[in-house]
């Protein structure tokens, strides 16, 4: 608001000078000139004026109009309204040109789905620990993670153009995804399993036909929380098909989680008779056990009515994404515990076999979905004033070759050891890490010796774009 009224004095004062000097000139010079003034008016204040449905009208309206009307009075209205006109909202929300372009600005390029010559995005995540050393733990990614956070305003989603797709299961019947395919869908995602007693018995045609027929696919399972824990059912679901494996086509496993549809045979309610608590503690188990076995975060799937009920909005899953159900032209309000959507089923039925989708992102991104990057953490620690330990985990899908670490160490000290793979001189190091494979971790060891036994000693390392700083007293 005050932003608004000041950029309106500010405009204003030019304007009353123009309009006194406007006696004194003739009249076809003074209006050329106030067309001038107000179209500086409209830049200054704010050029996110343009990017607004309104923008086109201000700018023909800037020009077009003081070299048509001859009379002060509405040439004076139209300034005073050009100068308080309303900001847009930035990119991002729904409007700015269009929601692919802000796609575009906030993804900052594609994501390639390659497993070999990555180049190196780093992510950090800071921990001190106590002494006689700090610790630092830093996480690197190969690639870019794919991400659509922060495409949408927060708690609500919108519709945009984004990459069309499907969901079959044993009801759908033989499929021809040859059609399915040169209709629009880009993915598939397949019934695999329910419970733990029931398999879809088309499952192995669908899931490989889609693939055949050059889709992404994906498998999910129909949760039934209340006849066993959710560990067992994720291990049931991985076990009939829905595995996740590195073939750059196949997209994480999905949990299912809705209304209750077996009232009248099981009795129970649309929550399966659990808790708010008790469901949260039954996703926690399939989501960790689905996480042990396929290194990779399941995706859930859920309406926004469900989630608030049966899990009391729970918002302990935002690194699962969300398949978000509701048929309709939008999305609409989020579960609190997502910013946004990576799926939205929009109908059961529709001009595609079975169930449409569409996923927030671009055809690159859903392929990175597919294909994750590879992912390494790392973590270093001062054991002493002269022992160092740096540790690498490979916490991704994929192995991760050829990692270099260098280091230097600081306040009077040489390397006089380091760990395998390593060479040093005086007070540099360097090491060349040839494989570090899913889930495994390396750990190298840093031996100096201080020139003193006083003060502050360390040791300063990097890996890729990664910088850690270990020191001691």
């Amino acid at each position: 608001m005050r932003y608004a009224a000041f950029a309106s004095a500010q405009a204003a004062r030019p304007v009353r000078a123009l309009l006194r000097l406007g006696g004194r000139v003739p009249s076809a010079a003074f209006d050329a000139l106030l067309a001038a003034v107000l179209l500086l008016a409209c830049v200054g204040l704010n050029n996110q004026v343009y990017r607004g449905p309104a923008g086109p009208l201000i700018l023909h309206a800037a020009l077009v109009l003081p070299l048509m009307w001859r009379r002060r009075a509405p040439l004076a209205a139209f300034c005073a309204v050009a100068a308080v006109a309303p900001r847009h909202p930035p990119c991002g929300s729904r409007g700015c040109g269009s929601i692919n372009e802000a796609k575009r600005l906030a993804l900052s390029g594609e994501l390639i789905g390659k497993r070999l010559r990555r180049s190196v995005v780093f992510r950090e995540d800071h921990r001190l620990l106590s002494p006689p050393g700090r610790t630092r733990v830093r996480r690197l990614t190969l690639v870019a993670a794919i991400s659509v956070a922060g495409l949408l305003s927060p708690g609500t989603a919108h519709a945009a153009d984004g990459v069309q797709g499907v969901d079959v299961s044993n009801w759908t019947g033989d499929i021809d995804w040859n059609k399915a395919r040169d209709g629009g869908a880009k993915f598939a995602f397949v019934q695999a399993s329910e419970g733990v007693d029931y398999r879809n018995q088309r499952f192995d045609a669908q899931f490989g036909g889609a693939s055949a027929a050059g889709l992404l696919r994906g498998a999910y399972h129909f949760a039934q929380p209340h006849e066993t824990d959710g560990a067992a059912q994720a291990d049931f679901f991985v076990d009939n098909g829905g595995n996740w494996t590195a073939d750059g086509v196949t997209l994480p496993g999905v949990l299912d989680v809705e209304d209750n549809p077996y009232k009248d045979k099981n009795g129970k309610n649309n929550c399966y008779d659990l808790s708010p608590e008790d469901m949260v503690t039954w996703i926690g188990d399939f989501t960790r056990r689905y996480r042990e076995r396929t290194r990779r975060h399941a995706i859930i799937y859920t309406t926004t009515s469900w989630w608030k009920t049966c899990t009391g909005d729970s918002t302990k899953f935002a690194k699962n994404p969300l398949w978000l159900a509701r048929w309709g032209t939008e999305p609409g309000e989020l579960p609190s515990g997502w910013k946004k959507h990576s799926f939205w089923q929009s109908a059961d039925k529709g001009p595609i076999v079975g169930g449409q989708n569409e996923f927030n992102g671009t055809e690159s991104q859903l392929k990175a979905l597919a294909n994750p990057p590879a992912e390494v953490t790392v973590t270093g620690a001062a054991k002493s004033r002269k022992l160092y330990t740096i540790t690498l985990k490979n916490t991704g899908v994929h192995p991760v070759t050829d990692v270099r670490l260098a280091g230097r160490t600081f306040g009077g000290q040489k390397v006089v050891k380091a760990g395998p793979g390593c060479s040093f001189s005086g007070t540099a190091v360097r090491c060349l890490i040839p494989k570090v494979n899913p889930g495994h971790s390396l750990r190298i060891t840093i031996a100096t010796k201080p020139a003193k036994t006083r003060g502050t000693v360390g040791v300063n390392v990097t890996v890729g774009s990664v910088e850690l700083s270990l020191s001691a007293r």
